[in-house]
């Protein structure tokens, strides 16, 4: 990450100390100039100091600081929260992590450059993904957010359903997968930028998400090419460890981008003759089509809805399982009945999910839960 240079001013030592000690930990490559008393402040921009964000208390905030600060992103940490002409204003008492990504954010906002909201991971994108209508691949990639963002994993839920099935459930985000399709198509406009501003916290599940589309109709007007920008820039802002992702059934142009970005596809089966007979022809596709060998190699079966025994008898004698790895068994169990249920369950549903979970990040060092 390149540094960059950040101005803290507020006449509140305490606070002040406190806050760029957090900053200091959490993020060494902002370097930072602190300032208690305005006229100090003043008299260091008008002898040549320069940042890349000024952030102050609304007490210092004028005119004046405005135009010695004409090319910085300028913040006010504001109590009362009134806006301030040529000023961003932040909430001054909150969370110390909260206040730094929004100060981080706005400066990639009002920039375009986004090094400063990335994080050092190595994003994992995981899709849910099955031929199958009913086999429960929303249930298990929201048990899967839920449970990643119980055991601490930074995660990313992202619902690429053409009918939303969680909209009832989640609550709205402060910007919608509508704002990120358009500036998708958009010339000029970061995605990464739009797509960090637009996400929020689950206050239960723990993991990040953003709304649906407004109208379905959009997916008619999004390319597949569009859709694997989406997953790639989510990724490359490396802020989460993995990103789990919910798709429509059908094998659209736009499925297939998703599913060759991923880097783990789950596919859940149910042990019954329809769910099987479905992922037999899917899987036939293999040999008939060259292109899709690389998605298929990255599949891994999750038996849903299983026995006490584990997997039942028709998928054992359909010889699916000599074909595709199975990486998992979810028995039914009254948690999966609401999806709210599922949210709430987190902590609940690691130990189910745990060996899902281990094939996500076996290949990252030995991560665990």
């Amino acid at each position: 990450m390149v540094k960059k240079q950040l101005i803290l001013a507020d006449r509140d030592e305490l606070y002040l100390t406190n806050l760029s000690n957090y900053f200091m930990e959490k993020n060494p490559q902002l370097e930072q100039n602190i300032f208690t008393k305005k006229e100090k402040l003043i008299d260091y921009l008008e002898n040549g100091g320069s940042a890349d964000i000024l952030a102050v208390d609304e007490g210092f905030a004028d005119a004046k600081l405005q135009a010695l600060a004409a090319d910085m992103t300028k913040i006010v940490l504001s109590s009362s929260m009134e806006p301030v002409e040529g000023y961003e204003v932040v909430k001054k008492y909150q969370k110390s992590e909260s206040l730094l990504n929004e100060i981080l954010l706005k400066y990639a906002e009002s920039t375009g450059k986004t090094d400063v909201i990335r994080g050092k991971s190595n994003t994992r994108a995981v899709v849910f993904y099955s031929p199958a209508g009913g086999s429960g691949k929303t249930t298990l990639s929201l048990a899967m957010a839920s449970a990643c963002g119980a055991a601490g994993f930074r995660t990313f839920y992202l619902n690429l359903e053409e009918i939303d099935s969680v909209k009832g459930t989640l609550a709205s985000s402060a910007g919608t997968l509508s704002d990120v399709f358009l500036a998708l198509k958009t010339k000029g406009v970061n995605v990464g930028v739009k797509l960090a501003a637009c996400a929020v916290q689950e206050r239960t599940g723990g993991f990040y998400y953003l709304s649906g589309v407004e109208s379905i109709s959009e997916y008619e007007e999004i390319t597949g090419d569009e859709i694997r920008r989406l997953v790639e820039t989510i990724c490359s802002l490396s802020e989460y460890d993995v990103v789990i992702i919910d798709v429509s059934s059908s094998f659209s142009e736009k499925t297939l981008a998703v599913l060759n970005e991923a880097d783990i596809v789950f596919a859940p089966v149910l042990s019954e003759e329809s769910s099987i007979a479905k992922m037999i022809r899917f899987l036939d596709e293999a040999s008939l089509h060259e292109k899709y060998n690389g998605i298929f190699n990255k599949m891994t079966l999750v038996v849903n809805k299983s026995s006490v025994s584990g997997v039942g008898k028709e998928l054992l004698e359909s010889g699916l399982l000599n074909h595709i790895p199975c990486s998992g068994a979810v028995a039914a169990s009254p948690v999966f009945r609401k999806y709210s249920d599922i949210i709430r369950s987190g902590s609940l549903l690691r130990q189910t999910l745990d060996p899902m979970i281990q094939t996500i990040f076996k290949e990252q060092g030995g991560q665990s839960l």
